[in-house]
Formats: structure tokens, sequence, C-alpha cells
């Protein structure tokens, strides 16, 4: 992937200039000043904005100024290339900013995407991911209400789907966070990657004489019963102390404490013999 660095001041004053020669274009020394600190180090959004200008230009040959350039730079933000960077730049701000709990900034980002035509279907999935990938288990609510949004947005369309898609992205933005599933998630494949055949334990098997051993949760007060259900102890998924995970995690604490504690008192395996004493 070719990564294309935004131009400093003096080489985006270089282009402007060469590109109002093109044009026969020109601009008063603060106009000028102007263009180049709104295209911040983006060329084609400064070239874009010249063009508008020159299309613009009156018979009467007044140069443009400050007033007229912002008019054109706001027109150049309005484009939404979906297919081009700024799309994947503004959609990276807005998730960046309902994963920074920003609600005003999601807000601009979402209007940004709707108002340059971008497929409001695109913005509901990426929520939805958010939802777990972000938020998570601190605050379960956000993946149902983001399906909810993702359904309604493809049922009603725009552009009312604008009002479902702000509801979304400001409970997003505003709620509690925590990404322990994403990060166990990602862990747990990892493992599994480096263990093709992962060992079934057989009390857990489908068909093995073992099986008896297995203990049914709703036959035991609390339907919960200390046993293990992986080959060996793992720990992939932490849950943090935000929302709702905080909950979540004292509950897998105190079983996993149960566990260790009954694991502790199995008798150990008898060792080797010794010689035999002479009595």
């Amino acid at each position: 992937m070719v990564e294309l660095r935004a131009l400093d001041p003096e080489a985006m004053g270089r282009v402007i200039d060469r590109a109002l020669g093109e044009l026969g274009l020109a601009l008063p020394d603060d106009a000028r000043e102007l263009l180049v600190l709104l295209a911040g180090g983006d060329a084609r959004r400064a070239l874009g904005a010249l063009e508008a200008l020159a299309a613009r230009a009156g018979p009467d040959g007044r140069p443009p100024g400050r007033r007229e350039v912002l008019d054109a730079m706001e027109g150049s933000a309005r484009h939404h290339d979906r297919a081009g960077a700024r799309h994947h730049d503004v959609a990276s701000a807005f998730i960046k900013s309902v994963r920074g709990s920003d609600p005003d900034s999601a807000l601009l980002w979402l209007a940004a995407m709707l108002d340059g035509g971008e497929d409001p279907l695109f913005i509901a999935r990426r929520l939805v991911v958010l939802a777990s990938e972000d938020v998570g288990n601190a605050d379960p609510q956000a993946l149902t209400l983001a399906t909810s949004a993702l359904l309604a947005t493809e049922r009603i369309g725009m552009p009312e789907a604008r009002i479902v898609l702000a509801q979304a992205a400001t409970y997003l933005a505003g709620t509690v966070k925590s990404n322990a599933s994403y990060k166990g998630v990602e862990e747990a494949l990892r493992y599994v990657r480096e263990r093709p055949d992962v060992h079934v334990p057989t009390h857990l098997r489908n068909t093995h004489p073992d099986r008896r051993l297995y203990r049914y949760p709703h036959d035991f007060p609390g339907h919960w019963v200390p046993q293990e259900h992986a080959p060996e102890k793992i720990g992939f998924y932490r849950p943090t102390g935000q929302g709702r995970e905080k909950a979540l995690g004292d509950l897998a604490r105190a079983r996993r404490e149960s566990l260790d504690s009954r694991e502790s008192k199995k008798p150990a395996p008898p060792g080797p013999r010794g010689p035999a004493r002479a009595p």
C-alpha cells in the first residue's frame, strides 16, 4: 500500500502557484495563505478548490478573496470519494471518535460521510462491529442497539436513517468501553493455530466411556459446578472493571477460585515405591 504524505506549507504553496498560472487565476496573498492552511497538506483538495474558483470567476476579472476560498474549500470538503483515500480517512475518524467516547466528533464525521453520499449501510455495519469490538460486555445493550440500527437503516433508508445512525453513534460513543472479548478471541485464535489438534478432555466428548464423569451444571445449586472444560488452564477472556463486565469478572474469578480450591484438595497420585524397609 502506498502512503501519500501531507505536503508542507512551502510545497503546497508551489503546487497552488503552478495551478494558478495554468488556470490564469490570481489570488491575493491572504486568500492564498488561507487556501494553504485549509488544504491541510492535501494537494487534491487545494486543486479542487482552485478549479471551483476558476469556474466561478466573474467577467469583471476581480480576483477571488478569502470568502470565495472558504466557499470553494467547503465544496471540496463535501466531496467524498467512496472508493478513495478520503472515504477511508473519514470512516477511520468516525470509528476512532466513537471508540474515543467523543459523541460530537462522531456526529461530525457521520455528517461528513452522509453528506458525501456514503452508503448508510456501510456506516451501520461498522457500528455493529464496533459495538462488539470496543464496547463488548461492558454494555451488552450496545450490540442490540447497533444491530437494530442496521436493520432500521436497511428498512427505512435515507434520509430518515440519518436519525437512526446518529442515535446509535452517540450511544456507542457515550457508553462504557471494553475490548476484552475482542482481545480474548484473538488470543484464542493464536492458541489453536499453534495447536491444530487441541485435545478434547474425555469427559466432554460426545461418545466416550469417561463422559459419565461430566457434571451437568443445572443439577447443582446456582446452575454451576466446578469442573474443567479445557485440556489445560487458559485465560483468554480477562473482564475489565467497566460497566456490566465488572460483575461478569467478579463471578468468573469466584468460580475460578472455587475450581482451584477443589483441584488443590484432590489427593496426590501415588508416587513410585521405594525399596522395602527391613522389619
